[in-house]
């Protein structure tokens, strides 16, 4: 994770981060690098993160119905869509929901 955000984002105090149980992370950086430091003295951020990762699902949700209207081509090829996922349906646990997000 500290691999992809920038110093300057952290020094700015721009976000903070969970990790997927939704324990606090503190983001610190040495100007060049991000470090991230669980504190798992502190009480876990479930509803935050379960927010987050609901929002996300919906987004790609929204994705997968706009790609599966879309004709397959040499380059490309179409998503399928269930019913339930195109009513509107998401994972309901945390790990349904990152399951969900990080296999399409």
């Amino acid at each position: 994770m500290c691999g992809y955000l920038e110093q300057w984002f952290v020094e700015e105090k721009l976000g903070y981060a969970l990790t997927g149980n939704g324990i606090p992370v503190e983001l610190t950086t040495d100007g060049k690098r991000v470090f991230g430091t669980v504190l798992s003295d502190r009480e876990p951020s479930v509803d935050v993160l379960t927010d987050w990762l609901v929002h996300y699902a919906e987004a790609a949700r929204e994705a997968r119905i706009h790609k599966s209207k879309k004709r397959p081509s040499i380059f490309t090829t179409s998503t399928n869509i269930g019913l339930a996922e195109k009513d509107g349906a998401l994972p309901q646990s945390v790990e349904g929901l990152l399951a969900y997000i990080f296999m399409n």
